[in-house]
């Protein structure tokens, strides 16, 4: 059975924060999708937490490679999968529970849409919020400001069409 979303996330010696991002993914309320990992030549510890994940949910599929960088090892990521949707997540970062449940009722809601970001609450180590960015921008004008600038914020809290990104 294909997914319906692809969760895509590169790790390069991220052995501090992965088993949180990896958690938090894995406590998604919305459940259909597949999690695939591109462990990008990674020195610390990042492969085994990875490969311990992968072996109590069939969902997580891994990729280990040679360090490439951040984009190639997404690049590979989004090649292989087989998902209608990309969801992207950087090793570093947390969602919360309903994020997928909510962008993916939009995504039915509005099957003409190709992305959809949130609101990224930056954080302290110790949870405390330091800032929320929010895309105040009429979302009309967006082909136009994304021409000269990042107006989304980040690419770690997005969802697109794996189809429009191929056609890009």
């Amino acid at each position: 059975i294909v997914p319906k979303l692809s969760v895509v996330m590169s790790v390069y010696n991220g052995e501090d924060f992965i088993a949180d991002a990896i958690e938090c993914i894995l406590d998604q309320t919305y459940r259909d999708f597949e999690f695939i990992i591109i462990n990008d030549g990674s020195k610390d510890g990042s492969l085994a937490i990875m490969q311990d994940y992968a072996s109590k949910d069939a969902r997580i599929r891994i990729i280990d490679q040679e360090n490439t960088g951040l984009t190639i090892a997404l690049r590979r990521g989004v090649d292989a999968a087989t998902g209608d949707y990309i969801a992207r997540m950087d090793v570093d970062d947390v969602s919360l529970p309903r994020r997928f449940e909510k962008q993916m009722a939009l995504v039915e809601a509005n099957p003409k849409l190709v992305a959809i970001t949130t609101d990224v609450e930056h954080f302290f180590d110790d949870g405390t919020i330091d800032a929320t960015a929010r895309l105040q921008r009429d979302p009309r004008l967006l082909p136009l400001l994304l021409t000269f600038t990042n107006v989304i914020g980040g690419h770690g809290q997005m969802i697109y069409s794996r189809e429009a990104y191929h056609k890009v």
